[in-house]
């Protein structure tokens, strides 16, 4: 049952559920924004910090929206569910498997990004990241 305070002749019954469904889908954003920058539950006392917080959710959701346009633009198949592109949370979570090395030696430090599997390439690829200085060893 759904209770408004919106007479009939300012919204039908097809308008309210209607209205409903949308807020649920504001809602459901706004979760899957927050669980997209794992972000704690955040109880803020001020205005500013809960305008601060809000953009934040914004932000991640445009963010998001751009990884998966460009992974459906580029055709990166979730490796797990056949025909289905890739959710930017699979995506990041494969990329985050991409490594750094440093190892330090008589005073000099070398630094060298781990390789990339297939998917990760792919991944890289679609979304416009510049892998060209990883495979070269930085030697300081």
């Amino acid at each position: 049952m759904i209770t408004t305070s919106l007479t009939p002749a300012e919204a039908s019954t097809a308008q309210v559920v209607r209205y409903y469904r949308s807020l649920l889908n504001v809602e459901r954003r706004f979760k899957v924004m927050k669980d997209f920058l794992v972000l704690r539950p955040v109880h803020h006392f001020t205005e500013e910090r809960v305008r601060g917080h809000i953009a934040l959710c914004v932000i991640a959701a445009v963010i998001e929206a751009l990884i998966s346009g460009d992974l459906e633009r580029e055709g990166v198949e979730d490796p797990v569910v056949a025909g289905q592109t890739m959710t930017p949370r699979r995506a990041l979570a494969e990329l985050g498997r991409i490594r750094l090395q440093r190892v330090e030696a008589a005073g000099r430090e070398i630094k060298l990004v781990t390789r990339r599997n297939a998917l990760q390439a792919k991944l890289c690829a679609a979304l416009s990241i510049d892998t060209s200085r990883w495979d070269r060893a930085n030697i300081t």
